[in-house]
């Protein structure tokens, strides 16, 4: 029987371990879109109305995520926690073949939604073993036997196991489930709870109230820790002793946990003071803090999650979201288990490896992982609810955090000193000391660029501290000198708290800092009888910032890139025109001299092309600020672009104005060097924009030759969004439409480098050629270039928006008009040669011409009409290092705006004329 016994369970284990297997490699849902609406949008169905034809076309669906809950009646709680509304959550599943992106994009740009995001598909932290020899040592370790003699649990005090199920005929655990007696099996929803039926927990994978294991005997060991029946003869005791847990099932039929967060919100609905989460993922979604944060503060419970097995310290969620009690694995020895996550956000661990537990068909065996792990700490959480039955949820993490065994002295775990929490769970000091404080800081802000204010809320929420309590904080990055570390708490009673906004901590930003640079800072507390630490996350230095000079607020990068800074869309803001909804999907720069040496970061084959490397910052031009303008310098080059590296370096000038008549523009100039020490020929730049007017379904893209004017508009009418090529030569634009159809080219299964290069190259004037328009894009470009080594060409772009067509048009006249000015982006480099000046301007005779030149040198003069067309060319003499005057006529031009066209063999200025009569 044994044998037999064996047999089955390595099997199911086996299964178990090619699923899981899987899920490790995929970390998304495919085809499914969170989305949380906005608040004060009037009624919900009705709000999301205007995208029935979207939804239509992309064969979806789309449902409330928690039908039955309504907003919080109060803004924050008690402690002014901010409460969480999940009935603002939706999610869409959809069948059509359009990339997750476009479909989020719609989304964004509709303007309806706080957040969209992809649904990440988490996996459970386990890794089996068949082992029928385990023993619960570990009872011995978290000294439960001691615990049980203060403390045995409270059957009204319930853990929600949220995985894959239980076997409610497992000898062991039957006695142990919290069974709903106000609704018992009968067809009837006797509770009105809005379930129908769960009488032992729900099935939320399902939607249904057989919460009986399928493909994954996962929950069902999980449970055994917490409440194996004790004291029955059979099997083994589970920590919580008397502590009955809810099961909440949370995968579907294939064992996928499609549902992971929603089993959250079921256990926190449902009477649980404690809820486990043996599972997750490194993948942040909001609509998963969302859901932590409702447990933890709208309904006071304790969230407790494995950290995960992946042996290093990357951050896996749900364990870490900051409130989350993030639990690591230990051996017998109290050693880190070796496959054992580990880090920052670790709050304390439990015994994780040959630990033994209930399968089903009541088999028993061990096992490893931080899976089992967790609920060791879920059920001791239980207990420490049951003895201290007024502390919060909160409190009840802090009091099993700060009363644990210091083990960071042993041998074994030196190489992750103070990264597994303060040590190993003793769930008799947790019962019996009541004297410990625990100060956390919380509401972090931050500002400043080269000297960081950090300052915040510190909250205690234990016993009271002494009042020589105070906060150190320390940093071991290069890039950080702590200038003011210390701040006097004080004594804190039990819930209080105490600001430091008066005297923040102070940091220097050290030269050389990494662009986004990601950062701990450790905080340590010291008091009388007190110690503890915990680490603060930190972002400097980034490389992204949001203009709003004018009408038209956009997102602009270090790298090229505009609208957002990151792949996922959740850094930046996209492009707001006159204070509406972002009209901007991507937006980006192209360099390339042939079908396989393209470099950009817009759209690519699989997500986004990552091709520029930022050498500086975005930076303030001061010089360019007189007008109520703002200038903005960076520096990149395509030295991330791999085997299509062209050696190209760019020096951007990002450009906005707020005087009348510039305000529905931003200009983008790019100086672009080759920095090889071969020739780039046929090189190519264009400006790249996936504009979404309205409904982006129903955008239609066109041309304008006269004006060299690619813009985007809705059918039914709206705003206009474009972009303008105001100099590079030979302009091309290529307007696409995204699905590929009229023969365009297809984006919407990739972006492929010859796909850039063909529409770099050829010409297409118009997108979305039928009366219901459709989902487009417009690429514009100028060339080609031969550039030498060491040489370099100007090309700039304006990104435009406007009321309507006319209102764009004037816009991208305007943006040529301010370009081509004394007062042009080019006079900001140190490098140019000489400076230039006319006089007087305006003017209807002669006009004198005054060049400065630092060393003697060769000019040609161009005369240009208002468009930008030749005219003729003024003579002119080589310049000595004096400033020289010299006169040309203009008297036989008619009145109108006309451009001077100096260059010489390094740089080039276009002064601005006004003749008038």
């Amino acid at each position: 029987m044994q044998r037999v016994l064996r047999k089955y369970s390595r099997f199911l284990f086996l299964l178990v371990s090619i699923l899981a297997s899987i899920l490790t490699s995929a970390q998304y849902q495919p085809k499914v879109i969170m989305m949380k609406l906005r608040p004060g949008l009037g009624a919900e169905a009705s709000a999301m109305q205007s995208l029935q034809p979207d939804f239509n076309k992309w064969n979806a669906v789309v449902y409330k995520v928690f039908p039955h809950h309504q907003p919080p009646a109060e803004p924050t709680n008690t402690f002014g926690d901010s409460l969480v509304d999940l009935s603002r959550w939706y999610q869409l599943e959809y069948k059509a073949d359009i990339p997750e992106w476009r479909v989020a994009g719609r989304l964004r740009e509709s303007g309806l939604f706080s957040c969209v995001e992809r649904r990440p598909l988490n996996q459970l932290f386990y890794v089996p073993n068949d082992s029928l020899l385990g023993h619960q040592f570990y009872l011995n370790n978290i000294k439960a036997f001691d615990a049980w003699n203060v403390e045995q649990g409270d059957t009204d005090v319930v853990v929600g196991i949220t995985d894959t199920g239980i076997d409610r005929l497992q000898e062991d655990l039957k006695d142990g489930i919290k069974y709903n007696y106000q609704d018992t099996v009968d067809g009837i929803d006797n509770d009105n709870d809005g379930f129908v039926d769960n009488f032992c927990g729900w099935d939320i994978g399902n939607n249904d109230n057989n919460v009986q294991w399928g493909p994954k005997g996962h929950g069902t060991f999980v449970s055994g820790f917490v409440s194996a029946v004790p004291d029955n003869g059979k099997g083994i005791a589970g920590v919580g002793y008397h502590t009955k847990i809810l099961p909440v099932k949370i995968d579907n039929p294939d064992g996928l946990l499609v549902h992971d967060y929603e089993g959250i919100v079921y256990a926190a609905d449902h009477n649980c003071s404690v809820i486990n989460c043996s599972w997750g993922g490194p993948v942040y979604s909001k609509f998963g803090e969302d859901v932590v944060n409702y447990a933890i503060y709208n309904r006071d419970v304790l969230v407790v999650a494995a950290c995960g097995n992946s042996n290093n310290d990357v951050w896996m969620y749900p364990a870490a979201y900051k409130q989350v009690l993030s639990v690591a694995a230990t051996d017998s020895m109290d050693v880190r288990w070796s496959q054992s996550s580990y880090g920052s956000r670790v709050d304390l661990c439990a015994p994780g490896t040959f630990v033994y537990s209930t399968w089903v068909n009541n088999i028993y065996f061990s096992s490893h992982g931080t899976s089992f792990s967790a609920p060791m700490v879920a059920a001791a959480a239980a207990l420490v609810k049951a003895h201290f039955p007024s502390l919060s949820g909160l409190q009840l993490g802090e009091q099993l955090r700060v009363h644990t065994d210091y083990i960071d002295s042993i041998a074994g775990n030196i190489p992750t000193k103070g990264k597994m929490g303060t040590g190993r769970l003793n769930i008799y000091k947790a019962l019996t000391d009541t004297l410990s404080p625990s100060v956390r800081y919380t509401e972090m802000h931050s500002s400043g660029k080269d000297t960081l204010l950090l300052w915040g809320t510190f909250r205690n929420y234990l016993a009271p501290t002494s009042a020589n309590t105070k906060a150190v904080i320390f940093s071991s990055s290069p890039y950080l000198q702590i200038i003011d570390s210390v701040f006097q708490i004080g004594a804190l009673q039990t819930m209080a708290s105490v600001s430091n906004a008066a005297q923040p901590f102070r940091i220097k930003i050290m030269p050389g800092i990494p662009l986004s640079c990601r950062t701990e800072l450790r905080i340590k507390y010291y008091g009388s009888n007190y110690s503890d630490y915990e680490y603060i996350p930190l972002v400097i230095n980034k490389d992204y910032l949001t203009i709003d000079t004018n009408d038209i607020r956009l997102t602009i990068t270090s790298k090229g890139r505009y609208g957002f800074n990151d792949d996922a869309m959740n850094e930046g803001e996209g492009m707001i025109y006159k204070g509406g909804r972002n009209i901007l999907s991507n937006a980006g720069l192209l360099l390339a001299s042939s079908s396989n040496r393209v470099s950009d970061n817009i759209y690519g084959v699989s997500g986004y092309d990552h091709d520029f490397k930022v050498l500086d910052i975005l930076s303030e031009v001061k010089a360019l600020q007189a007008g109520g303008g703002q200038t903005f310098y960076s520096r990149f080059n395509d030295d991330s672009a791999g085997f299509a590296k062209q050696n190209l370096m760019v020096k951007q000038y990002i450009t906005a104005s707020s005087q009348v008549g510039s305000r529905k523009y931003i200009l983008l100039e790019y100086h672009i060097f080759n920095t090889g020490n071969n020739a780039v020929n046929g090189l190519y730049a264009g400006l790249y924009a996936d504009f979404d007017i309205g409904i982006s379904s129903n955008n239609k893209a066109s041309y304008d030759h006269l004006r060299r004017l690619a813009y985007t508009w809705e059918i039914n009418g709206g705003k206009y969004g474009g972009i303008n090529l105001l100099r590079g030569k030979n302009p091309n634009v290529y307007n696409i439409d995204n699905d590929g159809s009229n023969g365009s080219v297809k984006i919407y299964d990739g972006f492929y480098s010859f796909e850039k290069y063909q529409a770099l190259t050829q010409r297409r004037d118009s997108a979305a050629y039928g009366s219901a328009g459709g989902d487009v894009s417009s690429m514009l470009g100028a060339g080609t270039y031969n550039l030498a080594p060491g040489d370099s060409i100007i090309v700039a772009f304006a990104i435009l928006a406007g009321d309507n067509l006319y209102d764009i048009q004037q816009s991208a006249q305007d943006a040529y008009d301010k370009y081509f000015n004394t007062a042009s982006i080019e006079n900001t480099e140190s490098s140019a040669d000489f400076s230039a000046a006319l006089w007087p301007n305006p003017a209807n005779d002669r006009v004198e011409l005054v060049l400065k030149s630092d060393y003697k040198t060769k000019f040609s003069i161009n005369m240009l009409g208002g468009k930008g067309n030749f005219i003729r060319q003024v003579a002119i003499k080589n310049v000595g290092p004096t400033a020289e005057r010299f006169e040309f006529s203009v008297k036989d031009l008619p009145a109108g705006i006309y451009y001077l066209q100096i260059r010489t063999d390094k740089h080039e200025k276009v002064l601005k004329i006004v003749v008038h009569k």
